[in-house]
């Protein structure tokens, strides 16, 4: 996924804004988001117009950004099931955006613990979250996968492809940071269970 801006104006005040600008000049809102820390300084309000701009740009360009969008703006706001059913769809189009996968992975949870997941739900969250990593190795996607693996296969004393205190350690060698990680379970709405091995 580029980086370029899918819009001239802002999707929260409706400024004229450059093409290549990451933030309005005028309101100081991201002007795309790339993920949750991008809309997490956001009021319930905001979000809301940021979805609704977000789900119109989808509906008429396709693009895999508007649709990213759209889906980290529903996640913001609890509507997991639907963010998944616009990922499920992006995905299937057969782009290869790492993003797309891991986002689709956390929908999946739908903003419950990973334990709560059949065993056949875990099993696809885990093959979108190694999807991800094979396209792209980010720290972040290991810390959920260290998540999922604790929450739900080590907790249950299952096998996993990886032990999370692996993915953990292979995090925090990828740089994680402090703001990233909090932000993804904010985004889950769950505690971090594996803090203290990053």
């Amino acid at each position: 996924m580029g980086d370029t801006v899918i819009s001239l104006k802002c999707p929260n005040c409706g400024a004229s804004v450059a093409r290549d600008a990451a933030k309005c000049e005028y309101c100081g809102s991201p002007l795309i988001i790339k993920s949750y820390a991008d809309i997490k300084p956001l009021s319930l309000p905001e979000r809301n117009k940021y979805l609704a701009f977000f789900a119109g740009r989808m509906q008429s360009d396709g693009a895999v950004s508007s649709s990213l969008s759209t889906a980290i703006c529903m996640m913001s706001l609890g509507v997991y099931d639907k963010a998944r059913s616009v990922l499920e769809k992006v995905v299937e189009s057969g782009v290869l955006d790492a993003d797309c996968y891991f986002y689709l992975a956390v929908s999946m949870l739908g903003g419950k613990k990973a334990f709560l997941l059949t065993r056949k739900a875990a099993g696809e969250v885990e093959n979108y979250i190694n999807a991800a990593i094979g396209i792209e190795d980010k720290a972040l996607y290991y810390l959920f996968y260290a998540y999922l693996s604790y929450d739900f296969f080590e907790r249950k004393g299952l096998n996993c492809r990886y032990g999370y205190r692996e993915l953990a350690r292979t995090a925090a060698q990828r740089g994680l940071g402090e703001t990233e990680a909090a932000c993804l379970f904010e985004l889950m709405r769950v505690k971090n269970p594996v803090e203290g091995l990053i």
